[in-house]
């Protein structure tokens, strides 16, 4: 019988020699029990021992022949390139097989030993097969486009000139400068219509120091062919999912399209902390679609904009502050590493309006090399450069370099609680060797009317 503590006892009743009667003795047989138990499962043991051993002997037969024919096919193959790394893989395969055999007899013969040396670097390449979270390098690079026609004519080089609803995006701290609420909309094609880009906001200061707003950007490619149950043989009028047959052919009555479209929404929130200083933060959510295939991520950016001296500004933004973690419905995820943007300008008056020379490092942890101005290690680091003349604070110039190697140049004009304005960005390179050029217009409403003027109080 067994306990609830787990002990185990016999019970035993017998009669008394004299009289009536009996006598129910009791005993505790829990350490016999466990005796009994551990010699049954040696003896399971053993026998498991013997059948692996029988196995692995029968399995190592036909694993060294399958050794032998692939060597021979590796001397006949070397020269084409897919057989022979197919070749490369099932040997590969056959080796791990070989493993499992050999610690299978050292197991059935007592001679366990866990005094492997292991190649950390070969460890880490099979883990990371394994992994379904990686960094994914430019995974968040569709929210580094930028927005506003006012901020892009300059090259993007505006994380100390922001003061308005743009601000969400590009330095969260300027919301706090501000004065009247504000309403944005902005449209943008890129490479010749094939991208749009579109993006909108919503900014309204409260009391006298706070702000709060709301944005929304949206990226997407549609009409994009899907010839993935297009793939058929040409001889048989089959379908195929091999594209290295020589026979391959499409069946253009099955090519079918979808669409790519990424989605991101700001949540943004910004004090003015001293008449010097203010500072900021951003939620934001992202959707990324292409096809039936979907990812959700959450992300957090925070900023700050000093003014040591009049004229003078200091700004920085530190975009996805905690990593930001895309998951993908099919069970992969990736990471969006931090960005770091540090910037200033100086405002001269002068020309009868005033001049604003900017410029802006972006610091990334991406492990970008070729694609950045400067890197070291995994650290790289992007500049922007721009200036914009405004006169009289009704017409503007603007020119800029971003960090894609574009030149952008633009112009503004401020009518009544309504700015209007327009970019060009072209590459560098001839005709012929760059991407089409890119054309934005940007709008921003200010509500500017005394009684939404900020409070005092």
């Amino acid at each position: 019988m067994c306990l609830k503590n787990g002990n185990r006892i016999s019970i035993k009743i017998e009669k008394q020699q004299r009289g009536e009667g009996k006598i129910i003795v009791i005993n505790d047989v829990t350490d016999e029990h466990n005796y009994l138990e551990s010699i049954n499962r040696q003896e399971r043991l053993e026998s498991l021992g013997n059948m692996v051993a029988r196995l692995a002997h029968q399995v190592r037969t036909p694993l060294t022949a399958a050794f032998l024919y692939t060597s021979s096919l590796e001397k006949q193959t070397k020269k084409q390139e897919l057989s022979y790394q197919l070749i490369e893989n099932i040997k590969h395969c056959l080796h791990s097989l070989e493993q499992t055999v050999n610690d299978m007899l050292s197991y059935a013969k007592g001679e366990w030993k866990l005094n492997d040396i292991v190649d950390l670097k070969t460890l880490i390449k099979d883990l990371r097969k394994d992994i379904k979270t990686e960094f994914g390098k430019y995974s968040g690079e569709f929210l580094s486009l930028g927005v506003g026609g006012r901020a892009l004519g300059m090259g993007g080089a505006y994380v100390a000139v922001t003061d308005d609803v743009t601000s969400g995006y590009w330095n969260p701290a300027g919301l706090a400068r501000m004065n009247y609420p504000q309403i944005s909309l902005m449209h943008e094609e890129h490479f010749g219509s094939l991208v749009n880009y579109n993006y909108g906001a919503v900014a309204i200061p409260y009391g006298p120091d706070m702000s709060f707003g709301i944005s929304a950007i949206r990226l997407s490619i549609d009409g994009i062919p899907d010839t993935r149950n297009a793939l058929i043989d040409r001889q048989t009028g089959q379908q195929i999912t091999d594209p290295t047959n020589v026979n391959w052919g499409l069946d253009y009555s099955k090519i079918t399209e979808f669409s790519n479209t990424d989605w991101a929404f700001f949540l943004t929130f910004a004090k003015k902390q001293t008449e010097n200083f203010y500072w900021g933060a951003n939620v934001k959510f992202i959707r990324r679609d292409i096809a039936e295939f979907g990812a959700t991520g959450i992300g957090f950016d925070v900023g700050a904009i000093y003014i040591p001296y009049e004229n003078l500004t200091v700004g920085a933004n530190i975009m996805d502050l905690t990593t930001t973690l895309l998951a993908w419905d099919t069970g992969r995820n990736e990471l969006i590493a931090p960005t770091l943007k540090v910037g200033s300008s100086y405002k001269l008056n002068i020309l009868g309006g005033s001049i604003t020379p900017a410029v802006d490092f972006d610091i990334r942890f991406e492990d970008r090399r070729s694609s950045a101005y400067f890197n070291l290690g995994p650290i790289s680091l992007d500049t922007r450069m721009g200036m914009e003349y405004n006169f009289k604070n009704i017409i503007a110039i603007r020119g800029g370099y971003n960090d894609v190697d574009q030149f952008t140049i633009g112009a503004g004009i401020k009518l009544p609680k309504l700015n209007i304005d327009y970019t060009y960005a072209t590459f560098r390179e001839s005709e012929t060797e760059s991407l089409p050029d890119t054309h934005r217009i940007s709008l921003i409403l200010t509500l500017e009317e005394p009684k939404f003027l900020r409070s005092s109080e």
